[in-house]
């Protein structure tokens, strides 16, 4: 029964240092702070089955479990078969709700291609093919710094065309009346 104890104790040992010390998005595989702006390679980031978090709760499940089937007089290894269920068990049901958690997450980063076509109005003029700035809400206000090929005054409504790199080629958006 001792040892299914220490490995409880181990995992929650796990689970309170990642609660404490590590970031709070339990999804990474590890427990050290970094925000980067989406995936890797263009990959979607998102929790990882072999996190300390998962880990630990896994650790804690099957230290319980087997050592009250020890306490209730199971042999050996039915406390440890049983003890390996729940371990699996919770294993499973902590992924799944890191995935729930995960997927209820915002993502307020705007790209370069969500621009493109975007409208808003100037809020410094274009004056001489010069740079002016631009007001769009996309994922709450957004300012850009915008280029076009002629003047255009403050107030007007343009429309994205084009990137290139931080600086955007907008045109006026004509109305229809």
């Amino acid at each position: 029964m001792g040892a299914f104890i220490g490995i409880g104790i181990i995992g929650f040992m796990f689970f309170a240092f990642s609660a404490v010390f590590g970031h709070h998005d339990f999804g990474h595989g590890h427990d050290v702070s970094h925000d980067h702006g989406g995936g890797h390679d263009g990959h979607e980031s998102g929790p990882s089955a072999f996190s300390i978090f998962c880990i630990a709760w896994t650790m804690m499940g099957f230290g319980a479990v087997g050592a009250f089937a020890r306490y209730f007089s199971f042999s050996p290894p039915a406390s440890t078969g049983y003890a390996a269920l729940a371990g699996g068990l919770l294993w499973v049901l902590t992924f799944q709700v890191m995935k729930w958690m995960h997927g209820q997450q915002g993502d307020s980063l705007v790209t370069n291609a969500q621009l493109i076509n975007q409208t808003g109005r100037l809020t410094i003029p274009i004056v001489n093919g010069g740079l002016g700035k631009m007001s769009v809400s996309l994922a709450g206000a957004t300012e850009l710094i915008v280029t076009a090929d002629h003047d255009i005054p403050v107030g007007a409504l343009v429309r994205v065309k084009s990137s290139s790199g931080s600086t955007y080629h907008v045109e006026p958006v004509q109305s229809d009346k």
